[in-house]
């Protein structure tokens, strides 16, 4: 997956990847990877356990370290670190190690787990986990002949929804609308339910039941509760104005019976 994230990243600073709209920074993008993204599990009980790999593509050691944060989505905007949540499960985090050494090409493993007291009322808690380089590193960017320097830590972030009590996500696609500042069609995804998802979407843009484009997203994060705002890139093809049926399916990535939605799509003369 990491392939796709680089190709999708912006030259210099914070850079977000399509479907989980993750801040990247440049400087570890090049060579350090993170999986799994996004994890999403149930409590077994008051706890459970996973892992998540850190691996070191580049020439040099990489030395990191583990932050925590909250975060947020909202519809249009991407994942936003905030100080708080009411939900956070950011105190109940815990990992080994906290620090490490990971040498050029290889990967190692960290160890994840979460307790959260069986006192705190049922839902979905969740916590963003950062590795983050300990050696600052410069980035030097010349403009119009003039020579800058940015300094940054870099870091690269796993997401975590935890919960708390039977829950399950309820997703469904609200509409299609056009962008017309962008020249592309703009999808409204729902999750109703009360469990995080991170599901792929097939799509097909078509006109008088004949398919104009199609194409696929990989990965979305979808809030339980909360809709989510998605570009549809239609690189390659030229959409004229008129009706067109977006249709397509909502596919869960750890199986189930796909979600297959129908919505027009209209696109205006301006």
């Amino acid at each position: 997956m990491f392939d796709s994230l680089w190709k999708q990243a912006r030259m210099f600073g914070v850079a977000a990847v399509m479907g989980l709209g993750l801040p990247y920074q440049l400087v570890m993008a090049q060579s350090v990877s993170i999986s799994p993204l996004v994890t999403i599990q149930q409590l077994q009980g008051s706890q459970n356990k996973t892992t998540i790999t850190v691996s070191n593509g580049s020439d040099k050691p990489l030395r990191a370290g583990i932050v925590t944060t909250d975060f947020t989505y909202d519809r249009d905007n991407e994942f936003t670190a905030i100080p708080t949540h009411p939900k956070s499960a950011v105190p109940y985090l815990h990992f080994s190690p906290r620090e490490f050494v990971v040498p050029p090409g290889v990967s190692r493993t960290v160890r994840v787990g979460f307790t959260i007291p069986p006192s705190l009322p049922d839902g979905e808690y969740s916590a963003a986990l950062y590795i983050e380089g300990l050696q600052e590193q410069q980035i030097v960017k010349i403009v119009d002949g003039q020579q800058s320097t940015t300094t940054l830590r870099p870091r690269i972030a796993s997401i975590f929804f935890i919960s708390k009590g039977a829950g399950n996500p309820q997703l469904s696609v609200a509409s299609a609308t056009w962008n017309s500042k962008s020249k592309e069609p703009v999808v409204i995804l729902n999750n109703q339910g009360t469990m995080a998802a991170y599901p792929n979407l097939n799509w097909k843009i078509l006109k008088g039941g004949i398919s104009v484009v199609e194409g696929k997203l990989d990965g979305i994060v979808l809030v339980s509760g909360k809709e989510r705002s998605m570009p549809i890139k239609t690189i390659g093809s030229a959409l004229t104005p008129g009706s067109y049926l977006f249709s397509g399916e909502i596919v869960s990535r750890s199986g189930g019976t796909p979600v297959k939605f129908e919505t027009q799509l209209i696109i205006p003369d301006r």
